[in-house]
Parts: C-alpha cells; structure tokens; sequence
C-alpha cells in the first residue's frame, strides 16, 4: 500500500514535471 502511495505521488509529479516543461517551451 505505501509503495502504491509512492508509485502515485512519483507519476502526479512526473506530469506535473511535463506540463511545466511544455509551459516553458510554449511561452
């Protein structure tokens, strides 16, 4: 269950990483 946690934060984080990046490239 707590890697599962993990495993959630990890990939919200890694998209949230993606759309600040695409963000930037837009801009």
């Amino acid at each position: 269950m707590l890697d599962n946690i993990k495993y959630m934060e990890y990939t919200v984080f890694v998209k949230f990483l993606k759309e600040l990046i695409d963000y930037t490239n837009f801009k």
